[in-house]
């Protein structure tokens, strides 16, 4: 079996699948002291589903703990 050249030099990341209330907390301890981040820097530094860190920078933002650009 040959491998995909256009593939070569991309890595591969495995994805944790973690509850909302962890993936809360590990993402609140991610943006802390920073001025801004965007969801998919926290998806690829935390491994967590982009969809799941939406949900909860969503639920975030509703609760007046961060603002959207």
């Amino acid at each position: 079996m040959h491998q995909n050249d256009d593939a070569e030099g991309l890595n591969v990341v495995e994805l944790r699948d973690i509850p909302e209330e962890q993936a809360k907390k590990e993402i609140l301890e991610y943006i802390k002291g920073k001025d801004r981040v965007f969801s998919d820097e926290v998806a690829d530094a935390l491994r967590i589903d982009m969809s799941l860190v939406d949900t909860v920078l969503t639920k975030l933002w509703k609760e007046g703990v961060v603002t959207p650009d």
